[in-house]
């Protein structure tokens, strides 16, 4: 401390929340935001929000005629076969919140009619 300021540090925040900074921004307005990148793990799809903006961007990018895709073959396409089963979980909900023309039956996402 100095002055009644802290001194420079670094600061791991471990958080799910997206939009953190966005929160913490107008408190921390020197902070330097820095994506986490992981050492010994494959970072595509490694987080929970990455793996919903990838299957968001998957279910999106599938062409009409195409009604009903299995989990099982989304995590085979997307790659997200290597996350845990809670991550997908979490992300396939998320995704089906932002994606109102894709439900969720069974284990097969099926397009919204």
């Amino acid at each position: 401390m100095d002055n009644g300021k802290a001194l420079l540090s670094k600061v791991w925040i471990i958080c799910s929340q997206a939009d953190l900074e966005e929160y913490l921004g107008p408190v921390l307005p020197d902070a330097r935001w820095q994506p986490w990148v992981p050492t010994y793990l494959d970072a595509k799809g490694h987080t929970i929000e990455d793996a919903t903006k990838v299957i968001v961007e998957h279910l999106n990018g599938l062409p009409e005629r195409t009604t009903q895709v299995s989990s099982r073959q989304l995590k085979l396409d997307t790659e997200l076969d290597r996350v845990a089963e809670t991550t997908f979980r979490i992300a396939r909900d998320r995704a089906l919140e932002r994606s109102k023309n894709w439900a969720f039956e069974g284990r097969s996402f099926v397009r919204a009619t």
